[in-house]
């Protein structure tokens, strides 16, 4: 049973030991294109990595843009609510720095404590810091958890000792 914290200062603890802590698969809604994919891993220290597609072709771009992981932190704003910052690179084909982009959204906890929702603007910056675009998205998530492995021909349960 979760305990009603008294102020924000409570929540983002509570946020932190209950709520965002973790593995997340994400989906990311652009205002143009299909939806793309990522994964965020949230830790309790308010450390956040993400990874995305490796390989991206914005518009303006020289041709296809190598990715790197994302690096940033994250904070609990409300009870079920938290913001983030996390920072990602993008090089050409010939491993020249092409730009730096800046990921700062806010997320919310679904009641279930398995699923979020949010918004955020990614700021893309060329290496001498000069903003080349800005774009908003939104981006649901669900919960990556540990499960059991199956057998492919069997189906029967692999058993997973304990630690």
């Amino acid at each position: 049973m979760r305990r009603v914290p008294t102020s924000v200062e409570n929540a983002s603890s509570l946020a932190e030991e209950w709520g965002f802590v973790g593995s997340w698969s994400i989906t990311v809604f652009e205002t143009e294109g299909p939806p793309t994919r990522a994964l965020y891993t949230m830790g309790a220290g308010g450390t956040l990595v993400t990874a995305e597609h490796p390989v991206v072709t914005p518009s303006g771009a020289p041709g296809a843009i190598f990715t790197s992981s994302g690096h940033g932190a994250w904070r609990a704003s409300g009870l079920n609510e938290a913001l983030f910052t996390y920072v990602g690179l993008g090089s050409d084909s010939y491993g020249n720095l092409f730009a730096v982009v800046t990921f700062r959204g806010s997320l919310v906890l679904g009641a279930d404590q398995h699923t979020l929702k949010g918004e955020m603007t990614a700021g893309i910056d060329d290496p001498q810091g000069t903003t080349m675009a800005t774009f908003p998205m939104t981006l649901e998530g669900t919960r990556i958890i540990a499960e059991t492995s199956r057998v492919p021909s069997t189906g029967a349960p692999i058993p997973v000792s304990g630690l």
